[in-house]
């Protein structure tokens, strides 16, 4: 038997507290159960008879005194309460499911026991309870349940006589019911990824788990179809929930397989058409995990609904995408993750279509929370030309930015204190200016719509007077210089016959005199003078094999003289006409004796006048 009391206000200070119970009318058979801090005694059953009466009563004591309760009187048959009872098992079977308990003690206590079963979809808060003709003392069968849904199920009981107490419910029991074939839609989509082996991404196909509902059964596997081309290829996988295709596959079909059947083909393009405009997304970030996300209303009635993806812009370890589906009427949506703050997430709007086409609607890098950058941008070169000083800086990682750059901030020191010199909007990541001579330090900061960040170790340099200007007119007396010597070239090149003719005016002869190579020179013989053979080649000297003397009449030396004279201005004319020398009686029909004579008179050497010029000769 249990006693419990309430102990009104709180005495503050340590209290006992003495349960007594004693038989009516037997004073002397009272007990008292002592208990610290508590407000419950629990007393055997071997402690009681049954059909008497007892009184009960409680006392506190403390250091201020005591206190005493009324007197409960207590019937013991009225208070009869049942152990709790104890769900054994149960059988699934084609639309029902049948579940068996007992209850310790039973026999012993009560030969009659009514009990009461209630059962509801696991994880809802109602319940349902079962109408006692389905019920007997200890089993039940419940009917009507959906397919493949989680239950859980409770009994108690109470005893037919007296006036006793319903027992505690069971221990609950979890089951699931029994399987019908699949009536859901797998929810896929798909993404590239970067491998390390080859500069082509791979295609990743994702897909959600069916709930229960949709699924009505155990998946055994699934089955993947993809195209590539013209090619249709077909693979089945047992374990859920990405499989990696092709880099040029063009749609694929994903189905889930139950003992009961299968689900509709989710039906997945990988060809995107449309256009990525950005900026266009507004961002409220709730609670540390709610991102409220919406954009401009998109009017189109062929869409089948608006597929919503969100990603880590930026991680250690590639991530899948995460994605939901809503209304192709909804311009804005409540999204639940861990989003953390001062990370960039890229957000995509996807507008799906009946024929699993999809159309980009919306692509665009956002900030749950921002704050400062934690690092400053650094200061990649600083050129120093005279006065004129141009800075340029390194773009800070984006997974060290923070929050979207609004502008750089660029600080001249010198003596004086630290000073702003001018402000850049982002995307300027290089300045120019001018300025005065002396010893300068320069460093830089990058501001979010939080705040200013860090600033950059400083980098000294100096601007000297203008006399660093001679550097300058170096150059453009050394570019002058160069223009000068090439006019000059072309001058000369145009008026060299000019120049030459006026050197062999002014100049010795041997200065301007041009002395001919002589393998350049072209000498062209009668081909009387000499004896060739067929193929061209000069015959040899034929050898010697008598020598006869014989007397010969001398000749005039006029006569020679002049024969001479008219060889050489005959093989002049025959030279300056390119042909050969030719001999006929007809032509030299009027020739005298005495020519012919001469004439057939050996010829005198022949000399080219190459060895007049530049041979030395006999004076």
């Amino acid at each position: 038997m249990n006693c419990t009391w309430h102990r009104g206000r709180h005495p503050l200070i340590a209290t006992n507290y003495t349960l007594y119970l004693m038989k009516q009318q037997q004073a002397h058979s009272k007990t008292k159960y002592p208990v610290l801090e508590e407000q419950m005694v629990s007393v055997k059953r071997s402690a009681l008879i049954k059909s008497m009466l007892y009184l009960v009563w409680v006392e506190a004591e403390n250091q201020l005194g005591k206190a005493v309760s009324e007197n409960l009187t207590v019937n013991i048959d009225k208070i009869v309460m049942l152990d709790t009872p104890v769900i054994t098992s149960f059988t699934v079977g084609e639309n029902d499911v049948e579940v068996m308990w007992n209850i310790p003690n039973a026999d012993q206590q009560h030969n009659g026991i009514t009990c009461q079963v209630r059962y509801r979809k696991y994880g809802i808060a109602e319940w349902i309870n079962l109408n006692e003709d389905a019920i007997g003392n200890q089993y039940c069968g419940l009917e009507e349940l959906e397919a493949f849904t989680e239950y859980e199920c409770e009994v108690r009981c109470i005893s037919r006589t007296g006036d006793g107490l319903w027992s505690d419910w069971s221990h609950p029991l979890i089951f699931r019911s029994h399987e019908d074939a699949p009536n859901g839609t797998l929810d896929a989509w798909w993404y590239f990824q970067p491998t390390n082996s080859s500069e082509r991404q791979e295609l990743v196909v994702l897909w959600k788990t069916l709930k229960p509902e949709e699924a009505r059964g155990q998946i055994t596997n699934y089955k993947i179809q993809w195209k590539q081309g013209t090619l249709l290829d077909t693979k089945y996988l047992n374990k859920c929930c990405s499989v990696v295709l092709p880099w040029d596959t063009i749609f694929v079909n994903i189905t889930a397989i139950t003992a009961k059947g299968s689900t509709k083909p989710a039906l997945l393009s990988t060809q995107l058409s449309g256009h990525l405009p950005f900026k266009m997304l507004t961002v409220v970030y709730y609670d540390g995990r709610y991102l409220k996300v919406s954009w401009p209303a998109y009017d189109n009635d062929n869409i089948r609904q608006l597929l919503v993806e969100w990603q880590k812009a930026v991680a250690e370890v590639a991530v899948p995408p995460k994605w939901t589906r809503i209304p192709p009427s909804s311009n804005s949506i409540l999204l639940e993750d861990s989003f953390e703050k001062f990370v960039p997430y890229r957000i995509s709007v996807y507008a799906l279509f009946e024929n699993g086409s999809c159309e980009s609607l919306i692509n665009d890098l956002v900030y749950a929370k921002q704050g400062v950058p934690s690092v400053a941008p650094s200061i990649l070169t600083l050129i120093q030309v005279g006065s004129v000083v141009q800075i340029v800086w390194t773009e800070i990682p984006l997974e060290l930015q923070h929050g979207f750059i609004t502008n750089y901030n660029v600080y001249l020191c010198s003596v004086a204190p630290k000073a702003k010199v001018q402000t850049f909007k982002y995307g300027v990541r290089n300045v120019t200016m001018n300025i005065d001579p002396g010893e300068y330090e320069i460093c830089i900061s990058a501001s979010t719509a939080e705040g200013e960040g860090n600033v950059s170790a400083a980098v000294r340099f100096k601007v000297h007077v203008p006399e660093t200007d001679h550097i300058v007119l170096v150059v453009i007396i050394s570019v002058v210089v160069i223009l000068l010597f090439i006019f000059i070239i072309i001058l000369l090149l145009k008026c060299r016959k000019n120049i030459h003719d006026w050197c062999l005016k002014h100049l010795p002869v041997w200065c301007c005199q041009q002395v001919p190579a002589p393998r350049c020179d072209h000498v062209q013989f009668p081909e009387t003078l000499f004896l060739t053979s067929e193929d061209g080649c000069l015959n040899e000297e034929p050898a010697i094999v008598s020598i006869e003397e014989i007397e010969e009449t001398p000749q005039p030396e006029t006569m020679v003289s002049q024969n001479s004279d008219m060889f050489e201005e005959d093989y002049r004319s025959i030279q300056d006409s390119g042909s050969s020398l030719l001999f006929s009686d007809s032509e030299n029909s009027g020739i005298s004796t005495r020519q012919m004579s001469a004439e057939c008179a050996p010829p005198a050497p022949f000399s080219s006048g190459y060895e007049k010029h530049f041979m030395p000769v006999d004076i």
